[in-house]
């Protein structure tokens, strides 16, 4: 389905649910929003243990404990409310406010996925198995959700 909107006297074509990796984003973001979600309730899942959780997603020397609550909802709703736009966007809005917050967390994504790489990074997070986990799953991941968001919102 194609929807035409008007921009600032452009048109700009939207095929809307023709965007099979925005809509991967989308899904991504809410389970990790949701994952987030249940660490604000305490709820270690998956590894059930809040030292060893800590080690595998912090990895900040000398970390013993999972982040706060409030720092956990924060992410969780943080992520939700990118989820949010990016569905907007998805299905061919064209409103500037969920516009700027996809391209907000395509920023923020790439910038975290890059940084992931960095010697001063490296340093900063030591603890294993996070800075494993980070090289492997959490830094690729981050750019493939910024590049998702980013040609979503340029689709």
């Amino acid at each position: 389905m194609l929807a035409v909107s008007r921009h600032k006297g452009h048109r700009r074509v939207v095929k809307q649910g023709d965007t099979p990796l925005l809509w991967f984003v989308i899904v991504t973001l809410v389970a990790l929003s949701l994952l987030h979600g249940a660490w604000a309730a305490r709820l270690w899942w998956p590894i059930g243990n809040e030292l060893a959780l800590a080690r595998a997603v912090a990895g900040f020397p000398g970390v013993a404990a999972m982040p706060p609550p409030l720092a956990c909802a924060g992410v969780a709703l943080a992520l939700a409310l990118v989820a949010s736009a990016a569905t907007v966007v998805a299905l061919g809005a064209d409103a500037w406010p969920p516009r700027a917050v996809v391209w907000a967390g395509a920023a923020v994504f790439l910038g975290r996925g890059i940084v992931g790489y960095t010697a001063p990074w490296h340093r900063a997070t030591p603890e294993m198995p996070f800075r494993r986990l980070d090289a492997r799953y959490y830094s690729p991941l981050c750019i493939v959700l910024g590049a998702g968001l980013a040609a979503g919102e340029l689709a």
